[in-house]
């Protein structure tokens, strides 16, 4: 009897214990989007700079290369200092405090902001606390003018300013002017036509690539060069390059355990190359890049073509999917 009651005790907890357990909970699949197209045109002298936001399939703004020229960092603690590469703008530090100081542009060893964005090798460098005069060289026109000098102290800089002065390359007409950031731009555009501040970038939350004309630094020898290509969003946007497989067979989960570039030239120039007896740009076939943007999305790239309807080179044509 006692057995019993002890057998039946058991398989009533065992009962009441399984009565308790919650119901599995399915895993839902992981749904990529559809296979998108798009194309933007930089014009054939590569005159427009054209910002892109993959989440929407859309120009989020352009503008001309040619609007504007020093890019001041706009976050709070910010301080660095970028030129604008798609112009190949470089500088010089003269070593003197005085506008004054006579300067033979002939003889310079220009530096320029290396094309991966390290802001820890730009060519104005770490300006702080010195005084010291900039020469700017303000670099070209799509047309292939040169557009003159400048000269630059980079007095202070704060929260939510910079002050600068500025003079012609002979040390005439200098002025000193306070620059305001703009909090929710990667980077303040100034412009040295007007003296003025320019709005080029658009919210650093609002974009993922830049597709412009840019200045690539080859070695041996060292020469600065114009490139066209893409440059990604430095706000928290990395890229890998995937060369091994398919671009419709890469999955969400194969693209989970990349290792992603911040460097802002990842996707490059280099998805496409210049046949000399063609004359013509082809495509680097079996190329793709996976883009992980500042919410954790992930995005599988793929250039199809660089010309126009026209067959005008400079729009660059790609297929993306959300995975």
């Amino acid at each position: 009897m006692r057995f019993f009651v002890e057998f039946s005790l058991c398989f009533i907890l065992i009962s009441m214990s399984i009565s308790c357990e919650r119901e599995e909970i399915p895993i839902i699949p992981h749904e990529p989007g559809d296979v998108m197209s798009a194309q933007v045109n930089m014009e054939s002298d590569y005159r427009n700079q054209v910002f892109f936001d993959l989440s929407s399939n859309s120009v989020i703004s352009e503008n001309h290369k040619t609007d504007w020229d020093i890019g001041f960092e706009s976050k709070e603690e910010g301080w660095h200092i970028i030129l604008n590469s798609s112009r190949a703008a470089a500088a010089y530090n003269s070593q003197s405090m005085d506008f004054n100081t006579s300067i033979n542009v002939d003889d310079i060893n220009w530096s320029y902001d290396v094309p991966s964005g390290n802001l820890d090798s730009t060519a104005v460098g770490d300006y702080r606390n010195t005084g010291l005069v900039y020469i700017i060289n303000r670099g070209y026109s799509p047309s292939g003018t040169h557009t003159g000098y400048k000269k630059i102290i980079f007095n202070a800089y704060s929260d939510s300013t910079y002050t600068i002065s500025i003079a012609d390359i002979d040390g005439e007409n200098d002025t000193m002017l306070v620059i305001h950031k703009n909090l929710v731009t990667n980077f303040t555009c100034f412009s040295l036509n007007n003296y003025e501040v320019v709005n080029i970038e658009p919210n650093n939350q609002s974009w993922d690539l830049l597709f412009t004309q840019y200045t690539h630094l080859f070695y041996n020898p060292f020469t600065p060069y114009l490139v066209s290509g893409v440059l990604i969003n430095r706000n928290d946007v990395s890229v890998f390059v995937d060369t091994l497989n398919e671009f419709l067979s890469i999955t969400y989960e194969d693209v989970l355990d990349y290792e992603y570039s911040y460097s802002i030239d990842e996707i490059g120039f280099d998805w496409k190359f210049y046949d000399f007896n063609t004359g013509k740009y082809s495509i680097i076939p079996n190329r793709s890049y996976i883009l992980r943007d500042h919410e954790e999305n992930y995005y599988k790239i793929n250039f199809t073509d660089f010309y126009d309807p026209n067959g005008l080179k400079g729009s660059p044509a790609f297929q993306f999917q959300k995975l």
